[in-house]
């Protein structure tokens, strides 16, 4: 593999999968990230075994290839590298990197050993704006229980409602023990808004279902 790509695009990219590398687990290779190089595009993965991240960068592959860097040293590498283009090679279980006057070598792991990303199906589908979603989860996040003895609560439940011709409902519910928080968003013809009589419907629903 040789690629040559900007700090910046470097940065915004483990910036994105760093939130998926595992710290605490006994293999190796979940620690580390995976850079596939092809085409035009870096591609960047980690993964935990509960989440998987991909992240895709525009870069100049000279040489198509893929291996696995040690996430956190690989990081902390390009921090400290100055604004410039990064050339990356790979020989052997070693990975070089370039940038002006600086360059590193890395041992690397065995692409082939690293979990494969999962590929989803999806049987429903919703567009929401970036902006609004990111307020969802914000609002209901405050209730999602840190309690480990029931894991379903730490999550935040998300549900696709149809309501009628050209017009879907989002909904995201937090749950703790005692208290729940909800936010939904209706989008019909490319308006959005907050119904909370179908909150407090929702919600009670979810009530029901908790004391089952």
């Amino acid at each position: 593999m040789k690629v040559s790509i900007t700090k910046e695009e470097l940065m915004k990219a483990l910036s994105i999968v760093s939130k998926g590398m595992s710290s605490r687990s006994t293999l190796p290779i979940l620690s580390g990230i995976l850079l596939s190089a092809n085409g035009r595009e870096l591609v960047f993965q980690t993964t935990d075994l509960d989440i998987s991240i991909r992240c895709v960068a525009t870069a100049f592959v000279e040489e198509e290839g893929s291996t696995v860097v040690p996430g956190k040293l690989f990081t902390n590498i390009v921090h400290s590298l100055p604004e410039a283009a990064v050339l990356i090679t790979t020989d052997g279980d070693r990975v070089f990197m370039e940038c002006m006057s600086s360059s590193f070598t890395l041992n690397t792991l065995n692409p082939n050993d690293f979990p494969h990303f999962p590929e989803v199906q999806p049987s429903q589908e919703a567009v929401l704006k970036t902006n609004l979603l990111a307020q969802m989860v914000k609002k209901v996040s405050k209730a999602v229980s840190h309690d480990e003895s029931r894991a379903v609560l730490t999550g935040i439940l998300l549900g696709l409602l149809a309501r009628g011709y050209n017009q879907r409902e989002t909904c995201l519910l937090g749950v703790y023990l005692h208290g729940l928080a909800g936010d939904l968003a209706c989008q019909e013809l490319g308006m959005e808004s907050l119904l909370a009589s179908d909150i407090i419907r929702y919600l009670s629903q979810a009530f029901k279902r908790l004391k089952e």
